[in-house]
């Protein structure tokens, strides 16, 4: 209800832009709840065009070829325009070969990045079920996306007053009233069983160790929310490779929109 009375103030002042962070967070999120196989994807010309980060996995087709040899096995037409490796991030020519371990930064349409999923058998199962731990707006806007894409939602969350207010506002999302930052917990509301998890806590440290954890457990697709992004590096790889910033995310549209 808030946002739709800032797009209405908006409108009425004929102003161009309005910023949600928490919005953006969600929208994100919920785009690489689309495709899991994908650790980053943000979308330009009004959504027609994509661009995604794709790992280079352990048992890759793409492992050890030369990018001029990627239609051959990919199967379609798509860009390579980065490569993120261990020594820095590459702008790569045809004759640049790729390795595991590689993280390959692909643009392309979104009916092509589909078809370059199926083709290079990336895992890529729907999600069904997501389990949210922490109860902020966020997680609200997140949470609603997703039911109305028929996800089955859990949220976990230790206030008893914005339990009430979720539950109320979303009678489709289950709303567990407990602490999940705790193990057993976790492990009682059946971690494992999810297709994806995301840690929303109010604490970056709280939401590192939890998806670390929720990694280690086997979930298939965990995004950790971190506010501070100047230790990604170091964490990437150690189960927090979906991360996403409310901050960054809001610098980025802003940036967009000005270049437009």
């Amino acid at each position: 209800e808030y946002s739709d009375q800032l797009v209405a103030m908006q409108e009425e002042l004929g102003l161009s832009m309005t910023v949600n962070p928490e919005q953006a967070a969600a929208e994100e999120a919920f785009r690489m709840l689309q495709f899991p196989s994908f650790l980053k994807r943000d979308s330009f010309a009004k959504g027609q065009v994509e661009i995604v980060a794709v790992p280079v996995g352990k048992g890759s087709k793409l492992a050890g070829i030369p990018l001029f040899k990627l239609y051959e096995i990919a199967g379609v037409n798509v860009l390579v325009c980065a490569v993120e490796r261990e020594d820095g991030v590459h702008i790569p020519s045809g004759a640049f070969t790729l390795r595991e371990g590689d993280t390959i930064y692909v643009t392309g349409g979104i009916q092509d990045l589909a078809k370059l999923v199926k083709n290079l058998g990336l895992t890529d199962h729907r999600v069904r079920s997501l389990l949210i731990v922490g109860g902020s707006r966020i997680a609200f806007y997140l949470a609603r996306r997703c039911i109305d894409s028929g996800i089955s939602v859990k949220i976990i969350e230790r206030d008893h007053t914005r339990c009430v207010e979720l539950a109320e506002a979303m009678p489709k999302a289950t709303v567990i009233e407990a602490d999940g930052a705790r193990q057993d917990i976790l492990l009682a509301e059946g971690l494992k069983d999810y297709d994806a998890v995301i840690t929303l806590t109010g604490m970056d440290e709280e939401n590192v160790v939890l998806s670390m954890f929720a990694s280690h457990m086997g979930v298939p697709k965990v995004i950790t929310k971190i506010n501070r992004t100047e230790f990604n590096e170091v964490l990437t790889g150690k189960g927090i490779d979906c991360a996403i910033s409310p901050k960054e995310l809001c610098t980025s549209d802003i940036m967009r929109y000005v270049r437009a």
